[in-house]
């Protein structure tokens, strides 16, 4: 899942090196893999992508986009072609070679990746519900403050809430398709 910290904060976060040995294990041991946000650069961390600062941070609800491949692929079956999506990150990662790029928004061209069918990696936040989006705006409230033109504001943010539900349908849709891999 998701975190305040960046995968290149391992001084800070002495776990961090631990778990991406972790996801390279996962992934040479053939598992099923999913990561969110965080989640998703650690992996592509893991399996030899770079990791850095957008341009732009992207906090709030901003539309993705499937790819070519993202329309064809089919653990991406319940996803429109366009869709509001909850975001929540300054930090983006590069497609690994033999994986591929599934979707993507304005700001950040990678925000879906996909390694093999059994390793995702999904930038944005399908799993936030108006109570964890409420969490993020107590707990990291200060980053609104910040400017740019992809953070919006705590009410632009709260008035967005009713994506939640496509978001969250769209995520058991992956996670039943993610189950039925035979690892």
């Amino acid at each position: 899942m998701g975190g305040p910290m960046g995968i290149y904060d391992e001084q800070e976060y002495c776990w961090l090196a631990k778990e991406k040995e972790y996801i390279q294990l996962a992934i040479a041991d053939k598992k099923v893999v999913l990561g969110i946000c965080l989640g998703s650069q650690l992996i592509s961390d893991a399996l030899g992508g770079r990791v850095r600062p957008g341009r732009n941070k992207e906090i709030g609800w901003f539309p993705i986009s499937k790819t070519e491949a993202g329309k064809s692929s089919a653990i991406l079956k319940a996803m429109p072609d366009e869709m509001m999506v909850f975001h929540w990150h300054g930090d983006q990662f590069e497609v690994p070679a033999g994986s591929h790029c599934l979707g993507e928004s304005a700001v950040t061209p990678n925000q879906i990746l996909l390694h093999k069918d059994r390793v995702l990696g999904l930038q944005f936040h399908f799993e936030a519900t108006e109570q964890s989006t409420h969490s993020m705006l107590k707990h990291l409230r200060d980053e609104l403050k910040e400017e740019g033109p992809f953070i919006q504001s705590e009410e632009d943010i709260i008035s967005g809430l009713s994506n939640c539900a496509q978001g969250n349908h769209v995520m058991f849709s992956i996670l039943d398709r993610l189950a039925e891999i035979e690892v």
